[in-house]
C-alpha cells in the first residue's frame, strides 16, 4: 500500500493497485478489494485483465449474477488477449476451486 504513495509510472501505479486489490481479495478483505476493483475499472477501462479477478471477488461476496454478467460481457466484447492469457494459470486454479 505504501508503494501507491511513491512516484510511479502510470503502469506501475496500476500494477500496484491491482496487486493490492488481489491481495485484499485473497485475505478475505472483500469489500476493500471490491472498492479498489471498481476504481480500477473506472480509471483503467482498457485494462480488461482486472475483470476476471473482480468477478472472483464478487462471487465471494455472493454477487454471482453480477460476476457472471461481467465474464459474459468480457467474452462477448473482447477476443482472448495476451493481457488475460498471462493470468491463465492463476485463473484455471481459481476455476478448479469453484
Amino acid at each position: 500500500m505504501m508503494a501507491l504513495n511513491e512516484p510511479l509510472s502510470a503502469n506501475d501505479y496500476f500494477e500496484a493497485k491491482f496487486g493490492l486489490a488481489c491481495t485484499y481479495r485473497c485475505l478475505g478483505k472483500l469489500n476493500d478489494a471490491k472498492q479498489i476493483f471498481e476504481q480500477l475499472i473506472l480509471d483503467y477501462s482498457s485494462k480488461i485483465e482486472v475483470i476476471p479477478f473482480f468477478a472472483l471477488c464478487l462471487m465471494s461476496l455472493d454477487k454471482k449474477d453480477y460476476a457472471f454478467k461481467m465474464i459474459l460481457e468480457l467474452l462477448i466484447k473482447y477476443p482472448p488477449t495476451d493481457a488475460i492469457a498471462s493470468y491463465r494459470k492463476n485463473l484455471v486454479n481459481y476455476l478448479n476451486e469453484i
